[in-house]
């Protein structure tokens, strides 16, 4: 005994045609807001780590003037290290994916960069430098400006 009379004449339900068409629908659609998804988390870690290292930046020269003592950020194999007057130190690893590439302005060009120096003085005559952050195909900028040694970001 059927349930209901759709069931009795056969024209109740969906085909097994019209599933596999839905589920492949609700596939494709899953498919591209995950993609979506993977990439929005790519940008949040490269703005997240390009952040970081500007307000990092932005300490160190702050504190070589506050101290009179020149501030040392080295580059490492896997992020930074700050390295200040007394016992301040600070020590950073990028995200996973993030890459990163120190680089400072010569007559030609650029050439790689392990240590950047923040000196006391208010114009120091610092050659510029330029850290691009990679993670993926996205990509961000931060320079120090080469005479008041002020760090800016490609996004302001």
């Amino acid at each position: 005994m059927a349930i209901c009379r759709a069931a009795d004449q056969g024209t109740g339900g969906f085909t097994l045609f019209e599933m596999l068409v839905a589920m492949a629908v609700a596939a494709l659609m899953v498919t591209l807001v995950s993609a979506s998804f993977a990439g929005r988390i790519n940008t949040v870690r490269l703005d997240r780590s390009a952040t970081q290292l500007v307000e990092d930046l932005s300490r160190a020269r702050l504190d070589a003037r506050m101290s009179g003592e020149t501030v040392h950020v080295e580059v490492t194999e896997t992020g930074y290290r700050v390295l200040g007057p007394g016992l301040h130190q600070l020590e950073r690893d990028w995200p996973e994916g993030v890459v990163a590439r120190w680089r400072q302005a010569v007559d030609r060009g650029y050439r790689p960069v392990l240590d950047v120096a923040f000196a006391p003085e208010r114009l120091a005559g610092l050659d510029a430098v330029e850290i691009e952050l990679e993670r993926g195909s996205w990509e961000r900028t931060i320079r120090v400006e080469a005479l008041t040694q002020r760090v800016v970001s490609d996004r302001g």
